[in-house]
């Protein structure tokens, strides 16, 4: 394995790591609603807006701040976010300082983290891009692991989760901090010297010279592109392009594999015992890192209309069991949550995510690309708000069963509606 290889195989662990503590951040809800279910309401809300506010605030200062200036400051937030969160409770306002700061710093590094492994490693850009895809699963997984390991030890289960979450943000920071700038940002806002420099530093004189072309190329593209405007949508097709961009991004977040961590601590803690909640939660763990490392091992790419489907039926079909549970008594239950579980979760990370992620951006004029893909991001957040917000105030107020049904109907809607709309709104794109 050459020098080159091994600093992509560097910048790819990085990422990954990056990845995993954005779905460590949304794990540690999990460990909120197991220790005041009634009282998660504003920390969910808190910890999925400042996301979405951290989302808008990448974007916003990704002309000022470098990609690695951009990435160590979000982990900061999140090491601040994980020692704050643990020392006040969840329901007064002061305890509502650290999940903000791990949200906002979770929502930087959703766009951070791709971006830095797009200009970083430009010859292996497809290699290394997809490592925040299955770097997310892993750090969901992990986190509810740390739950169960805290319940198994007779801990808080807040205060050994959101430190662990901490440590895992501190050793991303580091590791972002040890790599170069972006050749590509140092290349569009400061000097061709400076880029250069950053690119022998990363692969050596020889292969830096192969990479110059790459960012040469991505520089004249950044010139070019603009916001997007109203008078864009007049373009050919330009319309239904945004509008199946704005349709795949609220159906990503549609499996509710996110609001997993609502619905299954509470539905599995109300139905049977304490026990029945750390069960359910071991076997989330288990089935998202399983799930992540599945996806690291063998890559979901390309849109896909039937998995697309697929995905958003295996989905209704775990709502459905866990709506079923509700009515169900004993370790039947039980049994229905465990399985429901693991649906929800091959549901969002297997099928409708990698088949939903880049489907539009080939039929996007070159010069409107970030321009689409940041509406997408922000669309993508504030649906995930709504996906983790709503589900958790329905469990405060009206309870799980209620939850579970409401959250089945929505998939419904959803799925009758991307049946119908969405192979129109793609019509005369391709």
């Amino acid at each position: 394995m050459g020098s080159g290889q091994v600093r992509v195989a560097r910048i790819r662990v990085t990422i990954a790591l990056a990845g995993a503590l954005t779905g460590a951040v949304y794990g540690g809800l999990c460990a909120t609603l197991v220790a005041a279910p009634r009282g998660a309401v504003l920390r969910v809300a808190t910890v999925s807006g400042a996301a979405l506010l951290g989302v808008i605030v990448a974007y916003l200062s990704a002309r000022l701040i470098g990609r690695r200036l951009q990435g160590v400051a979000a982990t900061l937030f999140v090491v601040a976010g994980g020692a704050l969160t643990p020392l006040a409770a969840p329901i007064h306002w002061p305890g509502l300082l650290g999940p903000a700061l791990a949200g906002l710093g979770a929502g930087v590094l959703t766009i951070v983290a791709p971006l830095l492994a797009r200009e970083l490693a430009a010859n292996s850009r497809h290699q290394v891009a997809g490592s925040t895809g299955f770097g997310l699963p892993l750090g969901l997984g992990a986190t509810q692991l740390v739950a169960v390991a805290a319940v198994a030890l007779e801990l808080p289960v807040e205060r050994l989760v959101w430190p662990t979450i901490g440590a895992l943000a501190l050793l991303v920071g580091i590791l972002l901090a040890t790599l170069p700038e972006s050749p590509v940002w140092l290349a569009t806002h400061r000097t061709m010297e400076r880029s250069y420099a950053a690119m022998v530093r990363l692969f050596g004189t020889l292969e830096a010279s192969i990479e110059l072309d790459w960012v040469l190329m991505a520089r004249d593209m950044a010139a070019e592109e603009r916001r997007l405007r109203w008078r864009d949508l007049r373009l050919p097709g330009m319309k239904r392009t945004v509008a199946a961009g704005a349709v795949l991004a609220l159906v990503r977040e549609a499996p509710l594999g996110l609001a997993a961590l609502v619905l299954v601590p509470a539905v599995a803690g109300e139905l049977a015992s304490p026990r029945a909640a750390t069960v359910a939660l071991l076997v989330l763990g288990l089935t998202a890192t399983g799930v992540g490392v599945t996806t690291a091992v063998h890559r979901f790419r390309g849109f896909g209309f039937a998995r697309l489907i697929a995905g958003l039926a295996l989905a209704l079909v775990g709502l459905s069991l866990m709506t079923l549970a509700t009515h169900v008594h004993g370790g039947g239950a039980l049994v229905l949550v465990l399985v429901a579980t693991p649906a929800l979760a091959v549901a969002q990370f297997v099928l409708v995510t990698p088949a939903a992620r880049g489907s539009v951006e080939p039929l996007v004029p070159p010069w409107l690309v970030r321009a689409h893909t940041t509406s997408t991001h922000v669309l993508a957040a504030a649906a995930r708000v709504i996906c983790l917000t709503a589900p958790a105030a329905l469990v405060a107020t009206r309870g799980p069963a209620t939850t579970a049904m409401v959250a089945t109907l929505v998939e419904i809607v959803v799925l009758i509606v991307l049946t119908a709309a969405l192979p129109q709104a793609l019509h005369r794109t391709a």
